[in-house]
C-alpha cells in the first residue's frame, strides 16, 4: 500500500432509503425484501453478556496468528444500502463459520462504530450485546466441532468517519490494517480468510466496484436504485474487502495468458480523467505478464483499479480491485511503479497474506521489490539500479529521522523502512541464492501458501529448500535484527616473480547493529575483471587473493548487492578504525527525491584541498553555489533548501550536485518533487 495522510471530516444525516436485499439460505431463506426493516427485538444493551468472560477487549491490535480462536469464518454475505446523501448507510451481514473448539455457546465478532439492530443465530433471533469494540452473540445452545453455523447481524453506521468514507463525487471503504470492523461486523484478523459476497444498493446513476466478479446488477426502476452483486469465491482477508462507488467512467481491458485465456481488468475513474487513465493504465497487462512469469500465474478471477478522492493513502491493494488516489492519474505514467507495487500485492499480500501484522514486510517489502523488477523489465538495468539506490537512500534517511529498529514487528506498520529495507532484503537474498533458486523459491512460496497465510519463518524455510542453504543468519540479522553493515576496507598488492597477491582488509565498524555474515562481492581489474565473493563475518578480516596479472583497481560490491555503507581507507589497524581517508566523494543525499530540503553528505580525502559544491540543472547551467573554500580531510554535510542563487523556488525536476576538488570532480543526481 502507498500511504499519505490528511484529515477527514465526516458528518451524519439520517435518512430513510429503500433497500433490495437477499436473505441467505441456511435457515434465513426468503424472497427479495423490498425494504430494510430494522429488527429491535432481543438484547442490545452495551454491556458484556453474563455468559462471557469479563475482560477488556481492546482493539485486538495485539492478536497473533497463534491466538486462541474458537471458530473459523467460512463466508460473508454483506447486504448494504447507501443513500449517498450523507455518510449514513444500513444493512446486514451473514457470516457462516465452522466450530473449532470442542464446545462453544457464543461467538464474538469485531464491530466498532456500528449499531446492531437485531441478530439471528440461524433463523432464530439471538441475544447479544455490544460495546465500542465488538459484538457478542449467544448461539442459544452448545455446539461442537465440526458443526457449521450461521449468524446474521442487522446494523447501521453511526458516522464515525472510519472504514467507510462518503464524499460528493465518490464513496469507498478502506480498512487496512484493522478497520473492516468499522464498516461491517466480522472477525477482523488477517489470518481468518473467507469467501465474500457483497450486495450494494446505490442510486441508479452510480457504479459500484468490488472484489471478485460482478454476478448481477438488479435495477429497481420504481425506487431509482441499482443493486450490484459482487462475488469472490476465493478466500479473502477482511481488510482486503472493499467497495468503490460513484458516477464513474468504467471500461475493461484484458491480460491474455500464455494459454490464450484472458483475465479481465476492470477500471473505474472520474469521467474527466478517463483519457489520462487509459494511457497510464495501458501497461498493467504487461505487469501482469511479468509477475505471472516471475512468480506464479495470476491467481484471481479479475484485476481492477478504481480512483477516489480525497484519499488519505496513495493506493490500497484490495483483492482484485485496487483503490488508487485520484492524483495518481497523471497522463504521463509518472506513477507507473505505484501501479506495479499494488498489482504485485495480488501475489504478495492477497494470494499469500502475512500471518499477522508483525510480518507486514512480507506484504510491503515484496511489493516494493516487485515494482523495481518491473522497472528493470520495462526500462532497463540502469533504471533498476537507480531504483534500488533510491530505496537505499530513503532507508538511510528514515533511520536518521525515525530511529533504528527491525522490520519484523515494527513500531510503525507502514514506516518506509518496512517497504524499502524489505525490498533490499529480497534483493540481497536473490544475490545470495542466485536468480534460478530465488525465483523457484518465490514460486514455491506462492504455491505452498496460496489463498492462505505465512510467517517470516515459513518463507525462510521455503527459500532454504529452494537454495539448499542455511538462511537463519541472514534472516536473524536483516529481518529480526536492525541496521546495516558499515565497511571500511583497505587493499594493496605485491609481486613475486610472475605471480601477484592482493591483500584486502575489511572491517565492520557499524554501531547499534550486529556483525553481519554476508558474502561480499569484490571485483579486481587485472587486465580482465576478476569477480569473487568473500565470506565476511568478523569485525576485521584479512584476505589474500592470488592473480596472474598486476591489479589496477579493486571494486567493493561493484553491482550493489548489499545494502551497506562502504569506504576505502589507507589502512586498517586491528581495531578496524578509520585512518586518514583518500579521494573525494559525494557520499549520500537524503531524502532524494525531496520537497523542501535535502542533506548532502560529502567527504574530503587525501589532505586539505580547495573544494566547491554546486548545483546545476540538467542543461549544465549553474543554479546554486552551496559551498566554496579550503577544507581538511573529514566527512561533512550541508543542507540545500531547494532554492536557486537568487532565492527563487526551483521547479520539480532532476538536478546535479557537483563537488569539485583540486584533482577530481564528483557528481550525484538530486531530484526535487514538489
Amino acid at each position: 500500500m502507498g500511504r499519505s495522510t490528511q484529515p477527514l471530516l465526516l458528518f451524519l444525516i439520517l435518512v430513510t432509503f429503500p433497500i433490495c436485499s437477499y436473505l441467505a439460505a441456511d435457515g434465513l431463506a426468503g424472497d427479495r425484501v423490498s425494504a430494510y426493516i430494522p429488527h429491535n427485538e432481543g438484547s442490545s444493551e452495551i454491556k458484556p453478556l453474563a455468559f462471557l468472560e469479563e475482560k477488556p477487549l481492546g482493539r485486538f491490535s495485539k492478536a497473533l496468528f497463534d491466538s486462541v480462536h474458537s471458530f473459523d469464518a467460512l463466508s460473508y454475505r454483506i447486504f448494504l444500502n447507501f443513500p449517498m446523501t450523507s455518510d449514513f448507510y444500513l444493512g446486514n451481514v451473514a457470516m457462516r463459520f465452522q466450530v473449532v473448539d470442542d464446545t462453544i455457546s457464543h461467538i464474538r465478532l469485531h464491530m466498532a462504530g456500528l449499531i446492531a439492530d437485531s441478530v439471528f443465530a440461524g433463523a432464530v433471533r439471538a441475544n447479544y450485546s455490544f460495546d465500542d469494540t465488538s459484538i457478542a452473540i449467544n448461539l442459544g445452545a452448545v455446539h461442537h466441532f465440526p458443526e457449521t453455523l450461521l449468524v446474521r447481524i442487522f446494523y447501521h453506521d453511526t458516522s464515525d468517519g472510519r472504514g467507510y468514507y462518503h464524499y460528493a463525487r465518490n464513496s469507498y471503504t478502506m480498512a487496512e490494517p484493522q478497520d473492516a470492523r468499522w464498516w461491517f461486523p466480522c472477525y477482523d484478523e488477517p489470518w481468518d480468510k473467507a469467501t465474500a459476497e457483497i450486495f450494494a444498493t446505490v442510486p441508479e446513476t452510480y457504479e459500484v466496484g468490488s472484489n471478485g466478479y460482478l454476478a448481477d446488477v438488479i435495477h429497481d426502476q420504481v425506487s431509482h436504485v441499482k443493486t450490484y452483486h459482487w462475488v469472490t469465491n476465493l478466500p479473502i482477508a477482511t481488510y482486503l474487502i472493499n467497495l468503490i462507488m460513484g458516477d464513474y467512467a468504467t471500461w475493461t481491458d484484458y491480460y491474455v495468458e500464455d494459454d490464450g485465456d484472458s483475465i479481465p481488468i476492470f477500471y473505474m475513474v472520474w469521467r474527466e480523467d478517463s483519457l489520462d487513465a487509459a494511457y497510464d493504465f495501458a501497461t498493467v497487462p504487461d505487469m501482469m505478464s511479468l509477475f505471472s512469469d516471475l512468480f506464479y500465474p495470476y491467481p484471481f478471477e479479475k484485476y481492477g483499479q478504481g480512483s477516489v478522492a480525497p484519499f488519505f493513502a496513495g493506493a490500497m491493494e484490495h483483492q482484485t480491485m485496487t483503490t488508487i488516489n485520484r492524483n495518481w492519474i497523471t497522463g504521463d505514467r509518472a506513477l507507473e511503479l505505484g501501479y506495479a507495487h499494488e498489482l504485485a500485492h495480488m501475489w504478495w499480500g492477497d494470494l499469500v497474506t502475512m500471518a499477522d501484522w508483525r510480518h507486514i514486510w512480507l506484504n510491503e517489502g515484496f511489493a516494493t521489490y516487485s515494482s523495481a523488477l518491473y522497472n528493470e523489465a520495462a526500462h532497463g538495468e540502469e533504471a533498476f539500479a537507480q531504483t534500488m539506490l533510491d530505496y537505499q537512500n530513503t532507508y538511510y534517511a528514515y533511520e536518521q529521522s525515525a530511529g533504528r529498529h527491525p522490520i519484523f514487528d515494527p513500531p510503525d506498520l507502514f514506516g518506509v523502512n518496512v517497504y524499502v529495507k524489505g525490498a533490499w532484503v529480497l534483493h540481497m537474498l536473490r544475490g545470495i541464492t542466485g536468480d534460478q533458486n530465488f525465483y523457484a523459491g518465490l514460486h514455491a512460496y506462492a504455491q505452498t501458501y496460496a489463498y492462505g497465510n505465512a510467517t517470516t519463518d515459513e518463507f525462510r524455510d521455503v527459500m532454504e529448500g529452494a537454495c539448499g542453504c542455511e538462511l537463519d543468519p541472514f534472516f536473524d540479522q536483516w529481518i529480526y535484527g536492525q541496521g546495516f553493515p558499515v565497511y571500511n576496507y583497505s587493499w594493496s598488492w605485491s609481486a613475486e616473480g610472475d605471480s601477484f597477491t592482493v591483500f584486502l582488509d575489511i572491517a565492520q565498524v557499524q554501531v547499534q547493529s550486529p556483525i553481519f555474515t554476508m558474502p561480499v562481492p569484490i571485483g579486481i581489474i587485472a587486465g580482465d575483471t576478476l569477480e569473487i565473493r568473500l565470506d565476511n563475518y568478523l569485525p576485521l578480516q584479512r584476505y589474500q587473493i592470488s592473480l596472474q596479472s598486476p591489479p589496477t583497481a579493486l571494486l567493493f560490491d561493484p553491482d550493489n548487492w548489499i545494502m551497506d555503507s562502504a569506504r576505502v581507507v589507507t589502512g586498517i589497524d586491528d581495531s578496524g578504525r578509520l585512518p586518514l581517508p583518500k579521494e573525494l566523494s559525494i557520499e549520500n543525499i537524503y531524502p532524494n527525491p525531496f520537497n523542501n530540503s535535502a542533506v548532502i553528505e560529502f567527504a574530503i580525502e587525501g589532505g586539505s584541498q580547495s573544494i566547491r559544491l554546486s548545483i546545476y540543472d540538467i542543461n549544465g547551467r549553474l543554479i546554486r553555489r552551496l559551498l566554496e573554500g579550503r577544507y581538511g580531510p573529514a566527512h561533512y554535510s550541508i543542507k540545500w533548501d531547494g532554492l536557486g542563487d537568487g532565492g527563487q523556488r526551483l521547479a520539480s525536476g532532476v538536478y546535479c550536485a557537483s563537488l569539485s576538488g583540486e584533482k577530481k570532480t564528483a557528481f550525484r543526481k538530486i531530484t526535487i518533487l514538489r
